[in-house]
């Protein structure tokens, strides 16, 4: 037993710090280790790096944020079929709000919302009769 312990011993490799000198020596003929410089334009070469990438993802972001969802997309679309002004469409977004609408196109429908709101208000009035008049 003992005997194989002794064989066990000479198969075992090197100490470890032996294997890392012995690495540490390979490498010497690279030079000798970079200067402050280098460390600093390496470092703000890095810092660049994450803030365009930081700009290339906020402007991702912005974009999808600006997207109109389904339901604002047509509201867009019969806005843009009924030739409505920017005053128009902000009056109509306005009044689904106020509403409480979850689809703002619903009032192209739903002629009593903005039959009632004329009353209030003179650019409802003209909304209604351009849009519902018989």
């Amino acid at each position: 037993m003992i005997s194989l312990f002794t064989n066990l011993l000479t198969l075992a490799p090197p100490p470890v710090f032996a294997q890392i000198e012995r690495a540490a020596k390979q490498f010497e003929h690279f030079g000798s280790p970079p200067s402050k410089t280098f460390n600093v334009v390496v470092i703000g070469l890095f810092i660049v790096l994450l803030i365009l990438i930081a700009i290339y993802v906020a402007q991702k972001f912005i974009e999808q944020a600006r997207k109109p969802g389904p339901a604002l997309a047509l509201f867009v679309e019969l806005c843009d079929r009924h030739e409505l002004t920017d005053i128009e469409r902000r009056a109509l977004l306005k009044l689904s709000r106020r509403e409480s609408l979850s689809n703002p196109a619903r009032l192209f429908v739903h002629g009593q919302l903005l039959e009632r709101a004329s009353t209030q208000d003179s650019v409802y009035a003209h909304l209604y009769r351009k849009l519902f008049a018989k």
